[in-house]
């Protein structure tokens, strides 16, 4: 009896050791794992974990789904700024790399609302090459472009030459026909060879005729047929024959490419030259055609052994944007 009292009280002795031991090694592993908050509550708390409720749950910080796609049923808000309904807002700059990037590229659907980078067909246009001086170009495309929009004016006719009279009388000639215009939208991966007509001469001589306006041009390189033409105008007519006789502005023609607008020269009249097709305007008598394809103002003061004012037409011009 005495025995067995002994080996009860031994157990137990050893039972609360064991527990104590247990205890103090537990509270050392939580004392050691604490650590005093840096700054006051509720400041620096653990934000709650994205979850399936209903409830609006707002992220303040970059978050990585790996290997998910993030679907939106009701609204999205990023940058701190939250839409209800089926929107999406971003405050910030968003960089989508895929569907092919490229600089002056805009962002399109297709029909089935997926996304990819295309060059504008016309209705961004940042960039234009103009070609002022009469004479024959080569436009080298940029290799990421490959729809443009050019426009082209035919040089002006010169003005007619003017003729005096022993009486004293004046005739004055007529001016000369403006240039015409045209604007067109083509597609193209090849370069442009461009031709800038000049302004048609004026009359030489007393009671003259004036030159012609030339053709501006634009074609593809390595084919010698030009796609868009736009014409000169027409040389005016000499005094003393001229009476009230116009002459023709210049027209313009298309072979390939989608029209957007054409429109001929004003027509030179008596004293005056004809405007450019949305270009510049004719001369008065005794005065130059304004560019681009305006036409000269008819010559006038010419007596016998005199030559007339010089009054040309203005030269065309080519513009390219895209």
């Amino acid at each position: 009896m005495q025995k067995s009292f002994f080996k009860q009280v031994i157990f137990q002795a050893v039972f609360n050791i064991v527990l104590i031991v247990g205890l103090g090694l537990a509270l050392n592993f939580v004392l050691a794992a604490w650590s005093e908050p840096t700054v006051a509550p509720p400041s620096g708390n653990v934000e709650a974990p994205v979850n399936v409720s209903g409830t609006q749950q707002n992220l303040s910080a970059a978050k990585t789904i790996g290997g998910f796609s993030l679907r939106v049923d009701k609204g999205f808000g990023v940058g701190g700024i939250f839409v209800a309904d089926n929107d999406v807002q971003i405050a910030g700059q968003i960089k989508i790399s895929g569907g092919g990037p490229g600089s002056g590229k805009v962002l399109t659907s297709d029909a089935n609302g997926s996304a990819s980078w295309q060059t504008p067909g016309g209705g961004s246009l940042n960039n234009v090459t103009f070609y002022k001086t009469p004479g024959t170009y080569t436009f080298s495309k940029p290799a990421d472009v490959s729809r443009f929009i050019v426009e082209l004016w035919g040089g002006g006719g010169g003005g007619g030459g003017g003729y005096t009279y022993s009486t004293g009388d004046n005739h004055i000639g007529v001016g000369g026909g403006g240039g015409g215009y045209v604007k067109v939208m083509v597609d193209t991966t090849t370069n442009f060879t461009i031709k800038v007509g000049s302004g048609g001469f004026s009359a030489s001589v007393c009671g003259g005729g004036g030159g012609d306006g030339e053709a501006s041009r634009i074609g593809f390189a390595g084919n010698s047929q030009s796609f868009a033409e736009a014409k000169g105008g027409k040389g005016g007519s000499p005094a003393p024959n001229s009476g009230t006789t116009a002459v023709s502005g210049g027209g313009y023609s298309l072979l390939s490419g989608e029209f957007i607008h054409g429109a001929s020269g004003g027509l030179g009249v008596h004293k005056r030259g004809g405007d450019g097709a949305m270009g510049g305007l004719g001369g008065s008598s005794l005065q130059s055609g304004k560019e681009p394809g305006g036409g000269g103002g008819g010559s006038s003061f010419c007596p016998t052994g005199y030559n007339p004012v010089p009054v040309p037409g203005a030269a065309g011009r080519v513009n390219i944007w895209w």
